[in-house]
């Protein structure tokens, strides 16, 4: 793994809270898979009021360690992994790192 501080990337709605390391994100390892669509409107991203892209998946590919640390299962049907979302506080959920499906629990 790397040896930067990770942040969380909050997004969405319903609300989705990714890990994120910044050096990662710009140094992507070709053995993580591809890194996802970033700044194109589009299922995966939207255009904010100042025409900047914003990503609404998981910042980086399924298979980085942040990812996999936090993975809970694979769908097999769509590929799509899900993780335990990162947002602090006492409300569990589960989280798609390609869609913004959330499985909230009681």
């Amino acid at each position: 793994g790397c040896h930067f501080a990770v942040t969380l990337y909050s997004v969405g709605s319903p609300s989705r809270t990714y890990p994120l390391c910044p050096y990662c994100f710009n140094n992507p390892l070709p053995e993580w898979g591809e890194m996802p669509e970033t700044g194109e409107e589009g299922e995966n991203s939207e255009t904010t009021k100042g025409g900047r892209g914003l990503m609404l998946q998981c910042p980086h590919p399924d298979k980085h360690p942040l990812i996999q640390a936090l993975q809970v299962s694979r769908d097999r049907a769509t590929g799509e992994v899900w993780i335990l979302d990162s947002k602090p506080g006492n409300k569990w959920q589960f989280i798609s790192t390609r869609s913004s499906l959330v499985k909230w629990f009681p």
